[in-house]
């Protein structure tokens, strides 16, 4: 399976790990554990993204909306005033 780059914002392994757990010629297991490691790469890619969203002065409510969250949610997830917690 062919896959576009990700871009400088996706964590190193993200694309690798997608295309490991997407491999049906792969066991199981092993793509058991790529997903794992996508899950982590995207909970890291979304928490660098919603930082730069902060930095570039989008609001709670914004990132909340995209988030399919509420705006107490977002903040109680990522930080208040822009500092991921």
């Amino acid at each position: 399976m062919t896959t576009k780059p990700l871009g400088p914002a996706a964590p190193t392994h993200l694309q690798a790990n997608l295309q490991v757990a997407l491999d049906r010629k792969r066991s199981s297991l092993e793509r058991l554990s790529a997903v794992k490691s996508v899950d982590v790469n995207l909970h890291d890619l979304e928490r660098t993204l919603v930082l730069a969203a902060r930095n570039e002065g989008v609001i709670w409510k914004e990132i909340g909306l995209r988030l399919g969250i509420t705006t107490q949610a977002a903040q109680q997830r990522f930080g208040v005033g822009g500092e991921l917690r």
